[in-house]
Parts: structure tokens; sequence; C-alpha cells
């Protein structure tokens, strides 16, 4: 009776034994192969081939568990959580970031801990969680001034304070959104955009620091920044997409102002494009019109 228990009990830890070190090697194999297709994806990228087919599965075993606190597995979560937010499922993207918050960015790759802020930030803002959304772009702002890293450069730095101005203005936070906007316009001279390239950025710029002026009720600032906008915009490819904002805006501040006449000719001028606006600018339009009848 004791020897069939001594064996009963030799077997159970052997048979236990014998489960743990299979479920380490299964482990240990799968992680291998996720950071192999990661490889793969990274390669295809550099080589301009499509990279998702490697990615995809690789973020499907991190979803199974299969993964080390790494920043391979860091870059997948950033990659799919960015893949999500390019092209609008904000709701898919999000809890990819907030995955990949949670993993190591150690050296040299603290630079993806300012893009991981940065996108978080803009998924929850675009999901309209607003305090949230700032809370991640504080985070991000921390990291940028913490590390200099030269895989995170002047143009995106500027489109970084671009973004969180434009979030501080939607928070009713004017006087912060200037700054911001001050901030991406300094770095915006220092990138190395193209022409054509920096003139967009900055006409976008113009226009939200025009518009923060006139929520702050500086009625010449907010003219001014107009006008910088409309000269950046001219003769620009992407000039029919902005010119229905800008001089939507302009008509808003010229009824503030009392130029009725001003304001219409405004509102005249925004029809020409107003097909390409999106949706609060045309709904602005609409009530500015009605207003002026």
């Amino acid at each position: 009776m004791k020897n069939s228990c001594r064996y009963l009990l030799i077997f159970g830890i052997a048979y236990t034994l014998g489960i743990w070190g299979f479920s380490a090697y299964y482990f240990h194999s799968q992680v291998k192969k996720m950071e192999a297709l990661f490889d793969q994806a990274n390669e295809a990228i550099q080589t301009g081939k499509n990279y998702m087919v490697y990615l995809r599965p690789a973020a499907d075993l991190i979803g199974q568990g299969f993964y080390r606190n790494n920043w391979k597995a860091a870059s997948v979560c950033l990659a799919m959580g960015t893949y999500y937010l390019d092209f609008g499922q904000y709701e898919r993207a999000i809890p990819w970031l907030q995955m990949d918050e949670k993993l190591n960015h150690k050296e040299p790759f603290q630079y993806m801990e300012i893009r991981t802020f940065e996108n978080l930030g803009c998924a929850l803002w675009k999901v309209h969680l607003f305090e949230q959304a700032e809370y991640y772009m504080e985070k991000a702002l921390k990291s940028l001034k913490k590390y200099d890293h030269s895989n995170y450069n002047e143009l995106d730095k500027a489109l970084f304070y671009r973004r969180y101005g434009t979030l501080k203005s939607q928070n009713q936070k004017y006087l912060d959104a200037l700054t911001f906007f001050q901030n991406s316009r300094d770095f915006l001279l220092l990138s190395k955009a193209k022409e054509n390239h920096r003139k967009i950025l900055s006409g976008n710029n113009a226009i939200q620091t025009a518009y923060c002026y006139y929520k702050l009720d500086d009625p010449n600032n907010a003219l001014t920044y107009c006008n910088l906008a409309k000269e950046y915009f001219m003769g620009t490819k992407r000039y029919k997409y902005f010119s229905s904002e800008l001089f939507v805006l302009y008509a808003r501040i010229y009824i503030k102002t009392d130029h009725l006449e001003l304001a219409k000719s405004a509102l005249s001028s925004s029809e020409l494009n107003l097909d390409y606006t999106d949706f609060p600018t045309f709904s602005n339009h609409t009530n500015l019109k009605e207003s002026l009848r």
C-alpha cells in the first residue's frame, strides 16, 4: 500500500512537471513566433511591402498572452493602435494603446512612449473623453521634454503641439491653446517639411489661433490670423478643403463686431467649396446664414 502511494506520488509529480515543462516550451515557442512575425513586419515596412500580413498574426498571439514585456511586444501594440487610429476606428485603437502603455519602453525606444501617450490621447479625444485625453497628452508632453530623441523630429513636435492645442481649445482653455499653437509654429519653422506641406500646416495653425482669439473676444488678432491663414492656403492644392472653414470664421468675427455686410460676403465666399468641408463648418454656415436674413 505504501509503495503504491509512493508510485502514485512520483507519477503525479512527474506528470505535473511534464505538463509544466510542455506549457513552458509551448509558451516560449509561441513568443518566439510572435517576435519573428514582428521582425518580418518591420522588414516589410522598410521595403514598402504589406506589413499587416505579419503584424496581424503577431497581434493575435499577443492577444492570447504570448509575449514578453519588451519593446517588440510594445511595438506591435503601438502599431496596431496606430493602424486603427489612422482609419478612424478609435474604440479598437484604445485597448491596443492601453496595453502598449503597460509595456516597457527602454533605451533606445523612449520615443515610443511619447507616441503611445500622444496616440492614446488622440483616440480618447475622438470618442469625446476629453479629460482622459488631456491627461495622456500631458504625459506625452512630459516625455517629449524628457527624451530628445532623433526619431521624434521637429515636424513630429509641431504636429504634437498643434494637436494638443486643438484639444485645449475644444476644452475651452484658449490661452493654453495659444501657447501650444505658438510652439507648433516654432517647430514647424525648424522642420524639414516640404514647402506645400508647411504652408498647409501653418494655415491650419493660423485658423486654430484665430478661433481662440475669437473666443477670447479679441477680433483684431482673430482677423490678423485669419488673413495669415488665407495667405498660407492660397496656391496650395488643399485650399478648397479649408476655405469654407476660414470664411465661416471670418463671418463669425464680422457678426461679433457688427460688420454684417462683410459677414454676408464672407458667407458667400464660403459657399464656393462648401462640399469639401466638415459637418460643423456646414452647420455653422447654415445657422449664420439664417441669422443674417
